[in-house]
């Protein structure tokens, strides 16, 4: 083998080694999902606390279209709590769950009764399969770094 094969095998076994591992559920353990939107993307997070630590399930994000980055961050930050419970309810349903966004008033639109859209109180009804605890305080740095167009292609 050359010397630039052997340094690629080497570079892939490095970043294998260092990729994030997903671990199996726990029937049992607190669960929790974290999302975020961005003006181009939203992403999701699910995590089960094993031993002393959170441990990742499983993640999940998607582009957004053009239609979407039209809207507020509130209506973003709504829609990835939609979108992402959906696509996790097989493993949601019925589980108690704590939910960390970082949009105060996306917990109070989610929990209360308060003047919404129609398109808003469908999305706040669909995301309830089982009632989540909102935690807003957990700290998300990578909601603060901006996205270059290149990797959200």
């Amino acid at each position: 083998m050359d010397k630039e094969c052997q340094e690629a095998l080497d570079s892939a076994k490095e970043v294998l080694s260092k990729a994030v591992l997903l671990h199996h559920p726990q029937p049992d353990a607190p669960t929790s999902l974290t999302v975020d939107a961005s003006n181009t993307a939203v992403g999701a997070q699910l995590e089960q606390r094993q031993g002393r630590s959170w441990v990742p399930l499983a993640f999940f994000s998607r582009k957004l279209f053009d239609s979407e980055k039209k809207h507020s961050a509130f209506d973003r930050d709504l829609f990835v709590s939609y979108s992402t419970m959906r696509h996790f309810r097989h493993f949601l349903e019925g589980r108690l769950i704590t939910l960390y966004i970082d949009q105060r008033p996306l917990k109070v639109a989610l929990t209360s009764q308060t003047d919404r859209s129609p398109r808003q109180t469908r999305l706040c009804l669909s995301s309830q399969n089982s009632p989540p605890t909102f935690n807003t305080s957990k700290t998300n740095p990578m909601s603060r770094l901006m996205p270059s167009e290149d990797s959200m292609q």
